[in-house]
């Protein structure tokens, strides 16, 4: 044993070793930095790591041997050659297998890409579904990662040649010379030697073996394997690269332990540089020229440090290119915005790789090669752009994923988004075709969903997950991750493909799971069965049987994810897919010509090459070609089969590059023409939600046809017309009158119900309401819920339709006694001038009370007996909250039916009106949030002779002013139903304003995120008042102040209060943040504490904000596609009030009791079903001289009579 060489020489060596170290440190932390990164993901960081750390440090110690000197004896270098360097060359080639691991497992994608149907489920076809097809599309989901089975083999190999090191360690009598068993048989030449003769012997053949295996067996093998590979990333160049640099180690090793005539060399530099510290005849300058140049020669230390260069340096290039591309996509995008109008482009040729002049229909002569390559470049650069956009990307997605979804499977290893997004196209087509819903296809549903989130969302369980925010991976994980793990083995999403070092096994083409019948629920009919879950042992069962459907569960909840994968496959996959196709189709030569196919009547673009045929017929109604086009890929998918087989697997022979090339160019070039010419071609992912699997149409707001009963009774035809009736009319008046006339006022300081005695006047109310009504107290089953609460049950004849839910509320606002001689009749005089009925409450809402009543009565009266269960909800403090009336009568109804258990479900709302030329009804299909913001403002008291410059009050309203001068910006999200009645103004409206109209094909036309930017629409649109700019926009208001006790006492704490009512797209977390953001820099300037929504009790000099408990984020968005309860609703308005009357989706800046209710049901309204043309506002509610007209109340009546018989006959 000597000591540390530390010379100039020596000290170089460390210098280059620190270096060398904190840039691969620099490296990697850059690597962790952009880990979210799709090229990057893939490549698994911890495995990467693990594979350069080892190695790292042995050329640590390596470059630092010459300092070492013989510090190091020679049974640590057996230990560290024999143990640690194999395991680091192993865990570094286990790095490299990664990229053959997931270009296999990727592959599966491509392969089930062949093997897919899109047509839309039939409702036999779902009806025919069984546990038994179950359990075939749930089979085998069994990921055993074979990366972490290679790790686990190298620890098991590890083991024994630890077992093995052992016994030769202390066996070798050149380790331990007194006891060892055998002998050593090669005796020192020279004592500077001796560290080149402890690496010689057969105790190293072992660790030869190990080394010699990795480098020279492995290492080749997965450069065969690698061959037909050709991915985007650059990744095989990385692993060849690896393997290349590799090879030299171990044989230049043997080499200077072996070869004679390296005798000069190694004893300045043995070959693992450890033992270098022996002093010889050389100077020191001698000896440090000497060093250096081994050491840059070296082949072991030059292999590692390229490998390490090559394994860091190549992820960070991607990474910058990765960022440039997403940048010039985008730039590229915000320049074809400026460029483009929004009608469809007309004079403009199909003309592609593939194109062709048109000429007459018995022409059959070929159109020249040259001619036609000339024509298609002059049209590539301006279709290119436009390809760039979501519109393309949709059209592709929508019309024919295969080009695409290979595309991303083969060479970009992204296959999982693709796939993901046409499973979930897939999987919301069945919500439209099962017309007949139950609680089994419900059920089915859900599971289908469980499933597209174990395989592409679940990070325990899905091999590759799609990279969306840990907001939306949340959400869905609280959804679906114990359903997934009761149906689905943790981590066990799996294929037939294996990855290195195990032998790949060819997929068979044939597994596959119901081509012919239709998409099926399973969400993965386009798969084969090998790459379908697995279920545990009666997963399926218990799944269908046992699991609950969480409240939560609905068609929108994968939403939020496809619009983060669609805007990553936007900025990534997609422009690398259109650059690959263009650049092929440039480079490989093509035969174009004419044919008339016996088949068709129309024209035909025919792009030929050796392998593939691709054919789409020419058509002058542009609207006609997707379907063609679809069903051209329908009729050549055995042709589409053929090219995906030829493609190698990655054992067999080089790819063929333009095998694959031709058809994603020609796909690609037939997609941009269909952009051009179809009418589809605004992307429906900026526009408002529709039901998904809906045909797509240039027509953004259909209308339902007029709804009437299809089954009446002589009965029932003489009750409608006894509502028609002046009999009829006069009653109605006189109930509703009655019921104005009860003051039933809900106060915010009311007190628990049974204690407060101003909750009595309910009871008259209540015994109104039987004395008026007593044949539906009679029919009905009648439930006093917390007293008042009234909660009607008509029993319908079948039990498995879900229940259609009415409700309305008994409270009305309280009329202030300053006002009352303000009235032009008193408030609840509920006096009837021949024109309206005048009270509080008259307009709302008793008036739908007594109108839902009225037409129950009436229907009872008519000997009516309903299929459907109709249930009657009547709160009574939905003023005041609902808290104790709505909430529990929800609560009892929630538990009655279950979570999604209603049908439907009506309540007070929006009323209709005449706008832009056109009247409307806006049934309110959600609610803005609601939260209230407390200020507490804590400052010294004193005389106010001697006032500071700021006391609390001022100090609050400086607070005030500040939240008066930053209003919260107008924005549209795309969520917004007022945004889809927009577009339903644009398409129906004769006036609607030009300039919005304008806004609203530009907005079409956006294909990125605009975050950052001002909302054009929003700010344009919020130009016609209040009333229509809050619809759209958080509204903050300050409502109550309080501050001070005397007025020569300065005040020492005041508080105010704001109210905001929370934007569609918005939370209560963006108000909170938006109000502390706010108040920091005043805070600051006054030198006080801030405690913002931090629990934290108000302390002397501060700031505190504080919510109340009942805020409120905004309400879930019923759907509104055809096919759901919400047609229903059209169709009874526009039978009832004529069909110039449009129907759109509303909203509702103001929560009502259906606040509790949504658990009950995903499909609530909003909705004032009277309507008096003549009536202009709302009635004045909540104000002097509330009212409402005659024809306005007696229309509740004949809608509801219509709407409980059209829903009694709807299956849903």
């Amino acid at each position: 044993m000597g000591d540390l060489v530390l010379d100039r020489l020596g000290w170089a060596y460390i210098g280059l070793d620190v270096a060398w170290t904190v840039a691969l440190i620099c490296g990697m932390g850059f690597l962790y930095y952009h880990c979210e990164l799709p090229c990057i993901r893939i490549r698994r960081l911890p495995i990467l790591f693990l594979g350069i750390i080892p190695l790292h440090i042995y050329g640590f110690v390596c470059v630092i041997g010459y300092v070492l000197g013989a510090l190091v004896p020679c049974q640590a270098m057996f230990w560290i050659m024999s143990i640690y360097l194999p395991f680091g060359i192993a865990m570094f080639q286990t790095a490299n297998s990664q990229f053959l691991h997931v270009a296999s497992r990727q592959k599966q994608f491509a392969h089930l890409s062949l093997h897919s149907d899109q047509a839309p489920l039939k409702q036999e076809e779902a009806e025919r579904l069984s546990s038994s097809h179950w359990r075939r599309i749930l089979h085998g989901v069994d990921r055993a990662d074979k990366i972490e089975n290679m790790i686990v083999y190298i620890f098991i190999g590890l083991a024994v040649q630890l077992a093995i090191t052992f016994i030769v360690f202390f066996g070798s009598k050149k380790f331990h010379p007194s006891y060892g068993l055998w002998d050593w048989n090669t005796r020192p030449s020279a004592p500077e030697l001796v560290g080149m003769e402890c690496s010689k012997g057969w105790e190293w053949w072992l660790s030869i073996a190990w080394q010699f295996f990795w480098a020279w067996i492995y290492a080749p093998y997965m450069l065969f394997k690698s061959r037909g590979i050709n991915d985007v990333h650059g990744w095989r160049l990385q692993t060849i690269c690896c393997c290349i640099v590799g090879l030299p180690a171990s044989p230049m090793w043997l080499a200077g332990l072996y070869a004679p005539g390296m005798a000069p060399v190694n004893m300045y530099f043995i070959p693992p540089m450890w033992f270098s510290g022996t002093q010889t005849s050389l100077n020191l300058r001698s000896r440090e020229a000497f060093h250096v140049v081994l050491l840059f020669t070296n082949p072991r230390l030059v292999c590692i440090f390229f490998m390490e260069l090559i394994t860091i340096g190549f992820p960070i290039f991607e990474i910058f290119r990765t960022h440039k591309l997403r940048q010039e996509t985008l730039d590229t995008i915000a320049a074809w915005e400026k460029r483009q109008e929004f009608a469809s482009p007309t004079g403009t040729n199909l003309s592609s790789d593939c194109s062709t002049k048109q000429s007459t229909a018995n022409s059959s002569k070929s159109f020249p090669i040259k001619e036609a390559h000339s024509a298609s470049r002059k049209s590539i650069d301006s279709q290119r752009s436009d390809l760039y956009t979501m519109a393309g990307l949709e059209n592709a997605l929508r019309t024919n994923a295969v080009p695409l979804l290979q595309f991303a499977a083969l060479r970009d290893f992204s296959g999982e988004n693709i796939s993901f997004l046409t499973h979930l196209a897939d999987w919301r087509r069945t919500w439209l075709h099962l017309t007949v819903s139950n609680a089994q296809h419900s059920r089915q549903q859900f599971i289908a969903a469980v499933s597209i989130y174990a395989h592409f969302v679940s990070p325990s369980i899905s091999e590759f997950p799609i990279n969306i925010s840990h907001a939306n991976m949340a959400a869905l994980r609280d959804l679906f991750e114990e359903a997934a793990s009761r149906i689905f083995r943790k981590r066990s999403i799996a294929s037939s493909y294996s990855p290195t070092p195990f032998e790949e096994v060819s997929p068979d083409s044939g597994s596959t799971v119901g081509l012919r019948s239709g998409i099926s629920l399973d969400v993965l009919g386009r798969a084969n069965l090998n790459s379908v879950p697995n279920m545990t042992r009666g997963g399926y069962e218990d799944a269908l049987t046992a699991h609950p459907i969480p409240e939560a569960f609905k068609e929108t909840v994968f939403d939020a994810a496809e619009k983060e994968i669609k805007y990553l496959v936007l900025t990534n996959t997609w422009p690398k897919f259109i650059n690959d196709a263009y650049s092929s189709s440039q480079a490989d030569s093509g035969e174009v010509k004419e044919r008339q196919d016996q088949n068709w009547t129309k024209k035909t673009i025919l792009c030929a090459s050796s392998n593939e045929n691709f054919v789409v017929p020419l058509s002058h109604d542009p609207r006609l070609i997707p379907a063609r086009l679809h069903t051209f890929i329908l009729t050549h998918r055995n042709a589409m089969e053929k090219n995906l087989a030829e493609q190698p697997s990655l054992g067999g022979r080089p790819a063929r590059n333009a095998s694959i090339r031709k058809p994603l160019a020609c796909g690609l070039i037939l997609l941009g023409a269909v952009s051009f010419f179809s009418h589809s071609y605004v992307s429906d992912f900026v526009t408002r939600p529709r039901p998904s699997g809906a045909p797509i149409s240039s027509a953004r707001c259909p209308q339902a046809s007029r709804l009437v009963p299809s089954k009446s009774t002589k009965e029932l035809h003489e009750a409608w017309e006894y509502l028609n009736s002046d009999a009829f009319f006069n009653k109605s008046i006189e109930h509703l009158s009655g019921a104005v006339k009860i003051p039933t006022q809900s106060y915010d300081d009311m007190g628990e119900v049974g204690v407060d005695p101003r909750w009595d006047v309910f009871h008259s109310f209540a015994s109104y309401l039987e004395e008026t009504f007593p044949l539906v107290y009679k029919t009905l089953d009648v439930e006093k819920v917390n007293t008042h609460g009234l909660l009607f049950t008509w029993k319908g004849t079948d039990a498995a339709l879900k229940p259609t839910v009415l409700m309305a509320h008994q409270d009305v606002v309280p009329v202030p006694d300053s006002t009352v001689n303000q009235w032009t009749h008193p408030p609840f005089s509920g006096h009837w001038d021949g024109k309206f009925v005048w009270g509080r409450g008259s307009s709302d809402c008793k008036n739908q009370l007594l109108g839902i009543l009225e037409a129950v009565d009436t229907l009872i009266n008519a000997g009516f007996q309903p299929r459907r269960t109709l249930v009657l909800s009547f709160g009574f403090d939905e003023e005041i909250s609902g808290m104790q009336g709505a909430n529990n009568l929800a609560k009892k109804l929630i538990k009655r039916y279950g979570h999604g258990g209603a049908a439907i479900i009506v309540d007070e709302g929006a009323a209709n009106f005449e706008g832009w030329g056109a009247n409307w009804a806006i049934p309110g299909v959600g609610e803005k949030g609601y939260v209230d913001v407390i200020v507490t403002v804590r400052m010294p008291g004193g005389h106010s002779s001697i006032p500071p410059a700021h006391n609390g009050i001022g100090v609050a309203a400086e607070l005030i002013s500040r939240i008066e001068a930053n209003p919260y910006e107008p924005l549209l999200d795309e969520s917004n139903p007022y945004l889809s009645l927009l577009y339903c103004g644009a398409e129906h409206a004769p006036e609607f304003p030009k300039t919005l109209k304008h806004l609203l094909k530009k907005r079409a036309r956006q294909t990125c995120s605009k975050k950052g930017h001002k909302d054009e629409l929003a700010l344009e649109a919020a130009k016609a008042g209040p009333e229509i700019k809050y619809l759209f926009t958080t509204s903050q208001a300050v409502d109550l102040i309080n501050g001070g006790v005397k007025t020569n006492a300065l005040p020492e704490r005041t508080t105010f209060t704001i109210n905001h009512r929370v934007n569609i797209g918005s939370s209560v977390d963006a108000v909170l943040v938006h109000m502390a953001q706010l108040f920091t820099p005043l805070a600051k300037k006054h030198n006080l504490t801030l405690n913002a929504f931090n629990n934290v009790t108000e302390t002397p000099s501060s700031i505190t904000l504080t919510t109340r408990p009942e805020h409120l984020e905004p309400a879930p968005v019923t759907p509104t596609g055809p096919g759901t309860p919400f047609s229903i609703l059209s169709g009874t308005t526009r039978a009832l009030y004529g069909e110039d009357l449009y129907v759109a989706p509303g909203l509702m800046t103001a929560n009502t009791d259906t606040r509790y209710y949504w658990g009950l049901s995903d499909h609530i309204f909003r909705y004032s079903m009277g309507w008096d043309r003549e009536q202009e506002g709302l009635g004045r509610i909540h104000t002097v001289d509330e009212k409402i007209g005659g024809k306005a109340h007696s229309d509740v009546s004949k809608w509801v009579f219509g709407f409980v018989r059209n829903m009694d006959e709807a299956d849903l």
